[in-house]
């Protein structure tokens, strides 16, 4: 399953046309790999995001206390629906020595081999090779560095780095 974590902290797109910029990387993976990616959110922002419900993994938590074993009725169900809904962050299993991420997917074995499977045989052609491209942001720096494959340029305004992702 390929999944885009769709949350506030550390994403620069966030809250800037959120449902445009996720279809427009969702097509990008599918196009890709021949797979819908799921989008993780929260319950506050999971349904302004124009998906619909089979491609949503939602989190959203009674409260931040610890959650013994898995819940086979997680607090509010049924309230919504979704593909999977992630209900605690302080999960405890048995045999781990700390804190999990506890979730439950909607469906049966079948239903989660068609979210990790491509919808038709996807034919790689052999590429000539390319040089690397990429934008970087320095640890603890506020500015964008781009590599063209054998440059690095300072890049001074955020519209330059979408200006090179857009022709990417």
């Amino acid at each position: 399953m390929l999944v885009l974590d769709w949350e506030s902290y550390q994403n620069r797109s966030y809250g800037y046309d959120d449902a445009d910029w996720i279809a427009t990387w969702r097509q990008r993976v599918f196009d890709k790999t021949g797979i819908w990616a799921v989008v993780y959110a929260s319950l506050a922002d999971a349904y302004d995001l124009g998906l619909d419900s089979t491609e949503l993994w939602v989190a959203q938590y009674a409260s931040y206390n610890r959650s013994y074993g898995y819940q086979s009725v997680p607090w509010n169900e049924g309230a919504y629906k979704c593909a999977m809904r992630q209900y605690t962050s302080s999960g405890i299993l048995d045999g781990w020595g700390g804190v999990l991420d506890l979730n439950k997917f909607y469906g049966d074995a079948a239903q989660w081999e068609a979210y990790a499977t491509a919808e038709s045989v996807q034919t790689v052609e052999k590429r000539k090779y390319k040089k690397m491209e990429c934008i970087i942001q320095p640890n603890g720096e506020n500015h964008l560095i781009y590599f063209d494959g054998s440059h690095i340029h300072s890049l001074g305004h955020p519209d330059e780095a979408t200006a090179i992702d857009m022709v990417y």
